[in-house]
């Protein structure tokens, strides 16, 4: 009697379709990692350009802001002026560091969605036991 060469009966066809299902849910979750992945860098790079442009044009505006004031403030009080510049960039840079950091710890875990799934897949196996 021939067999059917794609069905392997017994302890052997039960341990090949066993592992093919674990081969095709890892490629699954692997394909998650990646979209992951693929979304987490693009999100980082649209914040970074955006900081970068930001900055630089905050820069410029601060720099012609303090020519003005420098200029305006010349000949009564160009010291107080400089001064007050100063104390001024540094309460904003001490806001934009604290903005940064709330940035970065409200940022999403990284692969959070793919950790879920491998948390779920872990359960179900658990259960079935």
């Amino acid at each position: 009697m021939a067999q059917d060469p794609g069905k392997t009966p017994g302890l052997f066809g039960s341990v090949r379709r066993l592992s093919a299902t674990l081969v095709a849910l890892g490629q699954t979750r692997l394909s998650l990692a990646c979209v992951d992945l693929s979304e987490e860098r693009d999100r980082i790079l649209k914040l970074a350009l955006f900081t970068l442009a930001g900055a630089l044009a905050f820069v410029l505006a601060l720099v012609a802001l303090s020519a003005f004031l420098v200029v305006a403030f010349w000949d009564s009080a160009r010291l107080q002026a400089l001064g007050l510049l100063l104390i001024v960039y540094l309460a904003i840079a001490v806001w934009c560091v604290s903005r940064v950091r709330a940035l970065g710890r409200d940022a999403p875990a990284l692969l959070e969605s793919t950790l879920a799934e491998l948390e779920r897949d872990a359960q179900a196996l658990r259960r079935s036991e």
